[in-house]
C-alpha cells in the first residue's frame, strides 16, 4: 500500500458505530496544489465533526491513491469517503468504485470538486484554501446523514415533505 503524503489517522472506529468519515485531498499533481495548500485542507478537514482520517495524495485517482480508500475501510476506519480532487465527470465513477470495492456502499460516497470550482478560478492562494476548506466541509456534513438502505444500497436520510402534484417542476 502506498504511503499518503499526509497522514493524520484517529484512533480505532467509535462502537456507536455512528459515521466515521475519511477525507482524501488530491494535489492533482501542481493543478490542485498549485494554488491549494492541501496540507491546510486535510489539517482542517481532520478537525471536522465525524472525520476519523484525513489524508493527501499526489494522484487520488491512480491505482495506489484508491488503494488507500480501500484499505481504510477495510481496516474498519472509515465507513464514508469525501474526495476533494477534480470533476465528478471525470473520477466519480472511479471513486464510488473504490469506496464499493472497499467494502461499504458507494453511496456513502461524496466528491469535492477543487480543481474546477477553485485551484483553476481563483487566482490568490489564500483564498483558494479557504475556499477549498468549505467546500470538503459541505462534503463532509452530507455524509454525516446519509444511511445505508433504500433503491441501489442508499439514500439520504432526508424528512418526507408534503408536495402538490398539480405545480410543475423544471429541473435546471
Amino acid at each position: 500500500m502506498p504511503e499518503p503524503e499526509g497522514d493524520r489517522a484517529s484512533p480505532p472506529p467509535s462502537p456507536n458505530g455512528g459515521p466515521r468519515i475519511g477525507v482524501y485531498v488530491c494535489h492533482c499533481g501542481l493543478n490542485i496544489a498549485g494554488r491549494v495548500d492541501v496540507q491546510a485542507v486535510v489539517g482542517f478537514a481532520a478537525t471536522l465533526p465525524n472525520v476519523a482520517v484525513a489524508r493527501d495524495y499526489k494522484f487520488m485517482c491512480s491505482d495506489p491513491g484508491q488503494d488507500l480508500i480501500e484499505q481504510d475501510i477495510r481496516d474498519g476506519l472509515v465507513n464514508r469517503v469525501v474526495v476533494a480532487s477534480c470533476s465528478p465527470l471525470m473520477h466519480e465513477a472511479t471513486f464510488r468504485r473504490a469506496t464499493a470495492e472497499g467494502g461499504t456502499s458507494p453511496f456513502h460516497f461524496q466528491m469535492a470538486s477543487i480543481r474546477e470550482h477553485v485551484s483553476w478560478v481563483t487566482a490568490d492562494g489564500d483564498e483558494a484554501t479557504e475556499k477549498a476548506k468549505a467546500l470538503v466541509a459541505g462534503a463532509v456534513s452530507l455524509l454525516k446523514v446519509s444511511e445505508a438502505g433504500g433503491a441501489g444500497g442508499g439514500s439520504w436520510a432526508h424528512p418526507a415533505a408534503p408536495s402538490d402534484r398539480s405545480v410543475p417542476t423544471i429541473a435546471i
